[in-house]
């Protein structure tokens, strides 16, 4: 590490601290002082700024972009950043072909063409006036496409739909949504059923929400965070009003998608997700106990199981010991697999099906060598020479 002094090209001069190899460093300080120097630097990007918010404030009025509003600083970025991301939109247009395949909220898709994607641009700039929300996405320009093309086809939705029947969807969504006695999260979280029969809930931007939703089993599927629902979830309905209750309990508002759910969420009548189950392993041909975390209590218990083994993440017990496994996840709150209850009754079927016999066990006492050679010489009358008395 060594200091080295030079001249700056606005000829203004300055040092820097130079580490790494010896032979490197004249080159890096060469190159350092190749540029202006900070204080100069800091000025020409500021003066640049200041031009390109100039630019972007014409060619604004131009194509009659309306206001954004936030801070001086912020709008005086943001008109720049939303003349970039226009400009980048309206490329990513024209490089396609005939038309593209969005995906709604919801899950439905439909086909858009170049023409309803340049008018979604449209619409999403006179839409979005905060400047934020440019500032958020200043490095998302196609994700902000999707977000104006989303937005475009709901706006189309909406306008075919009769007034009296939007304002009696509007009382529905009313009705559905419920808010905790102290909120402390703005904003809704709307919970819904996808086509593929997933779970979904929607809601803005929000690290606490993210976690939350990752911590609960969720992923972003693109749209929205969803989860998968299948035998091992339980049903829909039971995990949207689990989900429901414990985001009300933390301060958000939500939105259900049916009266049963809602009620159920309030009522806290549900039935929880289990994360321990008995399942079949098929390449094994035995049980495996599966649950969730670490838990020692757990393994110790399953560990006990006449044959039990820990394999690929489970304890493994083989299939003959099915009565002691049935003891064990009575006594411990585990559920079993559809596949796992068929190979239980196959087992015990196959069981029963054992020949039965009345085993007659061998006569276990066994004689002395006393008893033996008395027995023998008892029914002989003849007397082994070396056995007589002696005279």
């Amino acid at each position: 590490m060594a200091w080295y002094y030079g001249t700056y090209s606005c000829g203004h001069e300055g040092r820097v601290n130079i580490i790494g190899p010896t032979k490197d460093r004249q080159w890096k300080a060469d190159r350092h002082f190749g540029r202006m120097c900070p204080e100069c630097y800091e000025k020409w990007k500021e003066e640049e700024r200041d031009r390109k918010s100039l630019e972007a404030s014409e060619k604004s009025k131009e194509m009659e972009l309306p206001e954004l509003a936030g801070t001086e600083k912020q709008v005086k970025w943001a008109v720049t950043l939303r003349i970039s991301a226009i400009e980048s939109m309206l490329k990513m247009i024209d490089r396609i072909k005939d038309s593209v395949m969005v995906e709604y909220g919801d899950g439905s898709r439909e086909r858009m063409d170049k023409a309803e994607l340049a008018e979604a641009v449209d619409y999403g700039c006179m839409a979005h006036t905060d400047a934020r929300f440019w500032i958020d996405r200043r490095s998302e320009m196609h994700e902000t496409l999707v977000i104006f093309a989303r937005e475009y086809l709901k706006k189309k939705r909406d306008e075919e739909i009769p007034a009296d029947v939007m304002e009696e969807m509007l009382d529905e969504d009313s009705r559905l949504t419920v808010a905790p006695e102290n909120p402390s999260k703005a904003g809704i979280v709307r919970l819904s059923e996808s086509n593929s029969g997933s779970l979904e809930a929607r809601y803005v931007r929000d690290d606490d929400f993210l976690g939350f939703m990752k911590e609960k089993g969720f992923r972003w599927n693109g749209s929205a965070w969803g989860k998968a629902i299948d035998e091992f979830t339980g049903a829909i309905d039971d995990r949207a009003a689990e989900i429901g209750n414990a985001l009300l309990a933390n301060g958000y508002t939500v939105m259900f998608y049916s009266d049963r759910t809602r009620q159920m969420a309030i009522s806290g009548c549900f039935e929880e997700e289990s994360g321990r189950w008995i399942k079949w392993n098929a390449k094994r041909q035995m049980f495996a106990i599966c649950w969730d975390g670490y838990n020692d209590t757990l393994y110790q218990a399953a560990r006990k199981l006449p044959g039990a083994a820990w394999r690929d993440g489970c304890m493994m017990v083989p299939a003959e010991f099915y009565r002691e496994l049935d003891d064990f996840a009575e006594t411990m709150g585990f559920r079993y697999s559809k596949r796992a209850r068929m190979e239980e009754k196959r087992k015990a079927d196959e069981t029963n099906g054992y020949r039965k016999a009345d085993v007659r066990e061998p006569d276990r006492k066994k004689q002395t060598d006393e008893e033996r050679l008395r027995k023998v010489l008892e029914s002989s009358r003849t007397i082994i020479e070396d056995l007589k008395d002696e005279a």
